[in-house]
């Protein structure tokens, strides 16, 4: 069977590519791709800024839905025709081994566990978890990223922090997937920062009290002074260290809560005055245990029924040839999160 694919052949080059599947091992499924989105962690790939690339050319992608087309041996928990969300986040099931597919006669093209930048994935089984007969394939594919990684921050590691009042830093998709759980949850002020003012009336949308317009972080200490220990918790979502490092004074002494859900260059060191921890301020990721996503997925699925996904991907949906023109899009701040029909 031939397919089509967005394959990375190098850096900052992504091409479309005629692709053929091969026989299906244990534990992997064939997935008709609907919908997918691109996050920042495939941004970093395609410009190279997470290290050394040993798997090139592969395919990319994290977060998708489908329809299951055919499952492999050992595939208990997804059968044929099944609606699922692809994820990057294990949940039950076999992980299948790396997968190959075939490019021409002779050339590979490698791809993870879950791989979703084009029309047919073969992915594992626990990287899959099952959708309602009726669900919205083009909303529930920020099940896959986006909204695990704001909900298990907001709702997980900041369960019982004081709801006083909480900063979003970054208003993209992890920020506004965080603004609108930070409302579920019950924060009584939620302050959202950006450098983007039209990201920040979408903020407003999902639930957002108060906006910062920080237009440059050479403005931070003028703009900033008066919120210096001001905030309960944070979380920072923007992926940029400089105002990472900045921002953690922002948050209380004595117990505010400072949570990392950015995505970051690789290599990158952040510097921090060793105050901010002697003053009883906690640093700390989304993840805070080992996460089965089969476990979340409903409580996180039921939360999610009210947001508004048309605000957050906006009126373009493009298509899989189009891929590359998504990319410029994302990096200009043109849209929140790209999706890509296939």
């Amino acid at each position: 069977m031939i397919f089509k694919a967005a394959v990375l052949e190098k850096k900052k080059k992504l091409k479309i590519l005629q692709l053929s599947l091969p026989k299906l091992r244990e534990g992997q499924l064939l997935v008709k791709i609907m919908f997918t989105s691109i996050c920042h962690t495939q941004i970093q790939e395609i410009l190279g800024l997470r290290g050394k690339d040993k798997f090139l050319p592969h395919c990319l992608g994290h977060e998708a839905t489908g329809i299951v087309v055919k499952v492999g041996p050992g595939v208990k928990k997804i059968k044929k025709n099944d609606k699922v969300c692809l994820t990057w986040i294990k949940s039950n099931g076999l992980e299948g081994k790396t997968i190959k597919y075939l490019n021409g006669q002779s050339n590979l093209v490698n791809a993870g566990p879950v791989n979703t930048f084009s029309n047919y994935s073969i992915v594992s089984e626990n990287r899959a978890i099952k959708l309602p007969k009726i669900s919205n394939l083009k909303k529930d594919v920020l099940m896959g990223c986006a909204i695990p990684t704001a909900f298990n921050a907001v709702f997980n590691t900041l369960k019982d922090n004081n709801k006083k009042n909480i900063l979003i830093i970054g208003s993209g998709g992890l920020g506004l997937a965080s603004i609108f759980a930070a409302k579920k949850m019950g924060f009584k002020k939620i302050y959202a920062l950006d450098k983007n003012k039209a990201k920040l009336q979408i903020a407003k949308k999902f639930g957002a009290s108060n906006t910062i317009y920080l237009d440059s972080l050479n403005n931070f200490d003028e703009i900033m002074k008066k919120y210096k220990n001001f905030f309960s918790c944070a979380i920072e979502c923007s992926g940029n260290i400089t105002l990472m490092e900045k921002s953690v004074e922002l948050v209380k002494n004595f117990g505010g809560n400072f949570v990392i859900i950015g995505n970051y260059q690789k290599g990158k060191k952040i510097s921090l005055d060793p105050w901010n921890l002697i003053m009883g301020k906690k640093i700390s990721g989304s993840w805070q245990n080992e996460f089965n996503y089969e476990k979340y997925f409903q409580i996180f699925y039921k939360r999610f029924k009210y947001f508004k996904y048309k605000n957050f991907f906006g009126k373009k949906i493009y298509k899989i040839n189009e891929i590359n023109l998504a990319v410029k899009d994302f990096i200009n701040g043109k849209v929140i999160r790209p999706l890509i029909k296939m």
